[in-house]
């Protein structure tokens, strides 16, 4: 302990040396000063070095000791478990952190920030060893990179500041970070993905046929909230309501845990301020906007899939991103469509494959299906009645005019008959996806 007070009192006589130099060296000092300054700049470093080694030493001490102690205290209570000592400060204690923390191992302090963001930990103070200038001037990039280590932390929180003290021998950084959705809601998130993926027993299922049953069950659980109050996974499951980044999340909960890779992808949609998801499936990265497939005014268990595994060019007719995302070169759509055309029409396959495409209503963009004039619509409806067809899909370019067009074209046929019209608009250019009923 002498020892200690001895390194104290020598490094707070140097300290204030050096200080009170630094302020009376000015322009004309002599090169003696020179000399004495970086000597004592040497010697405050050794010697600070020398006064955290003890400290160090001392502390390293008194938890072995605390933890002799407790493990004592535990045989003696006949408990079989190891009673929980102290832990050095920087110490992993279980964590995937650095032991030390320098500017000499950026990536070393980015692991440490992800780690302690995904304990959505409020405020976090920590120490840096190295040069402060580059500790405040890379703080907030070394946090940027953490937060893309798991972009789910990075939605799950609202805000953040932190502050830089130059200290003795590091820094001292203090981060504090606010959370819509703190470490419990989170948890609760992650539970239930795992407990829905059980009762859909997607194991049991292609991963094609897993992705679009997670699509509709977010798409059918959950209703966009027009409030724009509820901004995370968790209300989302909670209370049913979200806006676009409650359904992001949810969905980049779920697809994690299913095993997919998965994105979070920011940008704007129609001018205003959107988040959507990317999926990798089967070595192909596609876009997948969950919100814009639960369209507003929709029924609970309509699904849509207008925005279900799109193409970049696709998707960029409507919505706008920039940064490191993957780019999706090609539509589900389009690799269903080259499968179909490579398969035998009267196999089985090719029949499920066209099932498919159905459910998905991929087929109304088949070319067969597509109407683009009064004319030929009118002679579509003429071959179908003369063939007495019960039903007709196809897709009519002018879709404000298409149920007066029809009306019209059935009239000119002259033959009794009723009929019951279905649609929904297929796209902002006005094309209507039209079924047709009809009854002789």
């Amino acid at each position: 302990m002498r020892k200690l007070f001895g390194i104290v009192i020598l490094g707070a006589l140097i300290y204030f040396s050096y200080q009170w130099l630094q302020q009376n060296n000015g322009e004309t000092k002599p090169a003696i000063i020179d000399t004495i300054t970086n000597s004592i700049e040497d010697i405050v470093q050794a010697g600070g070095t020398m006064l955290k080694e003890e400290l160090d030493s001392i502390e390293q001490r008194l938890a072995e000791e605390a933890v002799a102690e407790g493990e004592q205290s535990a045989v003696q209570a006949g408990n079989s478990s190891v009673a929980n000592g102290s832990v050095k400060a920087g110490e992993n204690n279980g964590m995937d952190v650095p032991l030390k923390l320098t500017t000499d191992d950026e990536q070393g302090i980015v692991q440490f920030l992800a780690n302690e963001l995904d304990e959505r930990k409020a405020v976090m103070t920590f120490r840096v060893e190295g040069s402060y200038r580059k500790v405040s001037d890379e703080l907030a990039n070394w946090l940027k990179q953490a937060l893309e280590i798991n972009e789910y932390a990075r939605y799950a929180m609202s805000s953040y500041s932190y502050t830089v003290s130059k200290k003795l021998l590091d820094n001292e950084v203090e981060l504090k970070v606010n959370f819509r959705e703190d470490k419990a809601m989170s948890d609760y998130v992650q539970k239930t993905a795992k407990s829905v993926i059980n009762e859909l027993n997607l194991s049991q299922y292609s991963k094609e046929q897993q992705v679009k049953l997670i699509h509709d069950w977010i798409v059918t659980h959950v209703q966009y909230d027009q409030g724009l109050t509820r901004y995370t996974a968790y209300e989302a499951l909670t209370e049913g309501l979200a806006v676009c980044q409650g359904y992001a999340m949810l969905g980049y909960m779920f697809y994690s845990e299913a095993g997919f890779d998965v994105r979070i992808v920011e940008g704007t949609a129609k001018g205003q301020e959107h988040a959507w998801n990317m999926i990798l499936l089967n070595d192909t990265w596609y876009q997948l906007d969950l919100t814009w497939d639960d369209p507003i005014g929709q029924g609970e268990d309509e699904v849509s899939y207008r925005y279900y595994l799109v193409s970049d060019e696709e998707l960029a007719k409507d919505h706008v991103w920039k940064g490191n995302y993957p780019v999706a070169h090609v539509s589900y759509k389009q690799m269903l469509l080259a499968a179909a055309k490579e398969m035998d029409t009267a196999s089985q396959q090719y029949e499920q494959l066209q099932h498919l495409r159905e459910e998905l209503g991929f087929h109304w963009y088949d070319e067969q299906l597509q109407i683009n004039s009064y004319d030929k619509l009118q002679a579509l409806l003429k071959e179908t009645v003369a063939n007495r067809e019960k039903q007709i899909q196809f897709v009519y370019s002018n879709g404000a005019a298409a149920e007066a067009d029809i009306a019209k074209a059935l009239r000119t046929l002259k033959t009794a008959l009723s009929y019951q019209m279905s649609y929904y608009e297929l796209s902002d250019q006005g094309e209507m996806a039209i079924t047709l009923t009809i009854s002789y």
